[in-house]
């Protein structure tokens, strides 16, 4: 009888979680429909538009595309200019590389004046709908820590944002050693958010700062050892401090993802084992610690080298386009995204032993929660 009651106020919990989530959801969307007051910008709303040409073209590369040229009607939504109305003429093109088509009931932020302009299209409340897409997702799927998680995921975002800013204004500081304590307190909000303040939870965190430190040290001897041949810093050219600092802050924050969940993937797993086996040994837990992570270095290593190979394939398509030599346009763009791979992938075999060991020992004894 007991056990029912406690399943019901469970599912009572749940379902009231689930609406709560809803509900925030729906509002923010709403918000963002009617938040144009907030924008410093002028925003205006498309009423009609109408295509007056249509042009074929083709370029040196022998390439076709269509020329598109629009009369945009507008109405302003905020600020002086709201209820005045403007017509603006837009070109795009069919391929859409550089221009954008726009349509009626989108709303865009313009330059007013004379002869105004349309600056771009307003995201938020695309942006908006698909977080909460992910957040109910989220919450039905995997509950209360789901919750934990989202929360986690938010303050990790404001760490990375106030970092950089930090950086910016304290330049005198190693942006490396910053980073460093952006790490440190990502990995213990993370763990510990979604896991709570347990024995399992520790043992995650110190295997997963470890791994990243020995990850770090390691890439920076290769580095100083082959003198950073093949590393192409001059795609990084446009920023006004040294790339080498930037790129190993790179490699230390991408890195921490692939490693914290190897960490808790094992420490998970062996804290399992000995929670249904009270028996296990540490000898035991090492055995099965790795075959574990026989099972999950070969995903893992594909996973961050898709991740990171595909933020390129944009670029590296318009150079093939327009007829660059393949080797050079893979060596030129894919150069640093494959040492950050690289880089991930040898944290991800480091963090496997590290983990093991480090979690093996601390349950290898008599069991304690």
């Amino acid at each position: 009888m007991v056990l029912m009651k406690n399943i019901l106020k469970r599912s009572e919990l749940q379902w009231f979680l689930y609406s709560l989530t809803l509900i925030i959801c729906i509002g923010v969307i709403v918000f963002t429909l009617n938040n144009d007051a907030l924008y410093k910008q002028t925003i205006a709303k498309v009423t009609h538009v109408e295509v007056i040409s249509k042009e074929s073209t083709i370029d040196a590369n022998h390439r076709k595309d269509i020329v598109y040229k629009q009369v945009v009607e507008m109405i302003g939504t905020n600020h002086t200019h709201k209820g005045e109305r403007f017509i603006v003429t837009n070109t795009y093109t069919k391929s859409g590389a550089y221009d954008e088509q726009y349509k009626r009931g989108q709303k865009v932020f313009i330059k007013a004046g004379d002869k105004s302009q349309i600056i771009g299209e307003k995201r938020d409340t695309v942006l908006v709908s698909a977080f909460s897409v992910f957040t109910l997702l989220l919450i039905i799927i995997v509950g209360e820590k789901g919750f934990y998680s989202l929360i986690s995921l938010i303050l990790n975002f404001c760490i990375t944002l106030f970092v950089f800013n930090f950086y910016l204004s304290h330049k005198h500081i190693p942006m490396i050693l910053i980073a460093s304590v952006a790490v440190v307190l990502c990995t213990i909000l993370t763990l510990t958010f979604v896991n709570g303040f347990t024995r399992k939870t520790w043992i995650a965190i110190v295997s997963t700062l470890a791994a990243t430190l020995v990850t770090l040290l390691v890439v920076q001897s290769v580095i100083y050892l082959t003198s950073a041949e093949g590393i192409r810093y001059e795609t990084m050219s446009y920023l006004t401090i040294p790339p080498k600092k930037v790129f190993l802050t790179t490699i230390l924050i991408g890195t921490l993802g692939a490693v914290m969940d190897i960490a808790i993937t094992i420490t998970s797993s062996l804290h399992e084992i000995k929670v249904t086996q009270p028996f296990s040994n540490t000898k035991s837990l090492r055995t099965s610690g790795y075959e574990i992570g026989k099972d999950i270095i070969g995903p893992m290593t594909n996973i961050l080298l898709f991740a990171y190979l595909s933020s390129a394939i944009p670029i590296i398509i318009l150079y093939l386009a327009n007829h660059s030599p393949i080797w050079q346009t893979f060596s030129l763009h894919w150069s640093l995204e494959l040492a950050r791979a690289v880089s991930g992938s040898i944290g991800i075999v480091l963090s496997i032993p590290i983990t093991v060991w480090i979690a093996s020992t601390m349950l290898g004894g008599e069991m304690k929660r």
